[in-house]
């Protein structure tokens, strides 16, 4: 089956320990990365160094190009004219170029195969799942008319679709109260219309220890969820497993519902906690319908 990880920035430990786990109970897994192996997280060149031998374009282990890695390819250029003319070395816009330095690798030959590597990321993957168009991409899909594609992959900050196709992404940290409103599922997967954000904000947990920031995943055949590190009570496959069938669709929920989710209150749903994690269950359910359609 098919599993996409979510922007893993450093945290290496939380990275091996998913793939273990998953690999375990499907040794065929496949898996696809949102990009952002870098800047952040504690373990950032050996999540590269592990990233540059594993990853291939058609193999088990593939990614798409993150923004940060992006970021690195523009910054090199300006690097290697000022490392070959004596100049200042610039600096990156995060932290690379200090972890590099430590790494004893801030010099043109050693930083060559890791641009390399980067360049080989294509900017999305296609995967027909069950009768399911899912693009795969760092931030978001251009829409038909978005002049700059590019840009659109690795910056966008969006979380409904109104295409045919499922984007799965990352990009935004589920543990950005801005962006997605009160009450969402912090540090876990989130659901929109036609798109799933994989981020949960690992590496930001020893920095932001009122939130619960996880690496995430998702398998696209069956939309089961999966975190590292695994302290969601104890459920080693994540809050939703496949045994929650897509029962639950668009007709159970009232208009009234739906328009108070999406102001950022709460409802009558008590079990179910505040309302967006009422409408990432809704917006969940959308999508497996869609496969059982099929």
């Amino acid at each position: 089956m098919h599993y996409v990880v979510g922007d893993v920035h450093g945290c290496y430990d939380e990275m091996i320990s998913m793939l273990n786990r998953i690999e375990a109970r499907d040794p065929a897994a496949e898996f696809i990365f949102v990009g952002d192996f870098v800047d952040r997280g504690p373990q950032v060149m050996r999540t590269l160094h592990w990233a540059m031998e594993n990853i291939t374009e058609n193999g088990k282990y593939q990614s798409v190009l993150g923004n940060h890695e992006d970021m690195i390819m523009e910054w090199y250029p300006h690097f290697v004219i000022a490392y070959e003319t004596g100049g200042e070395i610039p600096e990156t816009y995060y932290d690379f170029k200090e972890t590099a330095e430590e790494e004893g690798i801030l010099e043109p030959e050693a930083l060559e195969p890791v641009i390399g590597f980067f360049q080989n990321l294509p900017l999305k993957k296609d995967r027909f799942i069950n009768g399911v168009h899912f693009v795969i991409a760092h931030a978001w899909k251009p829409e038909v008319f978005t002049l700059d594609k590019r840009n659109a992959y690795l910056w966008a900050r969006k979380n409904h679709y109104h295409g045919p196709e499922v984007i799965v992404h990352g990009h935004t940290p589920t543990i950005v109260n801005e962006f997605y409103g009160k009450g969402h599922r912090a540090g876990r997967i989130v659901y929109g219309k036609n798109s799933i954000n994989v981020d949960g904000g690992c590496c930001f947990r020893e920095r932001r220890t009122e939130d619960i920031c996880h690496l995430c995943a998702v398998c696209l055949e069956t939309l089961e969820e999966f975190y590292e590190p695994d302290d969601l009570n104890g459920e080693n496959t994540g809050v939703r497993g496949r045994e929650e069938k897509a029962e639950i669709n668009a007709g159970s929920f009232r208009k009234k519902d739906i328009k108070a989710a999406l102001s950022g209150k709460k409802t009558r749903q008590k079990s179910q906690g505040p309302m967006s994690d009422y409408l990432d269950r809704k917006y969940r359910a959308d999508i497996l319908a869609q496969m059982k359609k099929q």
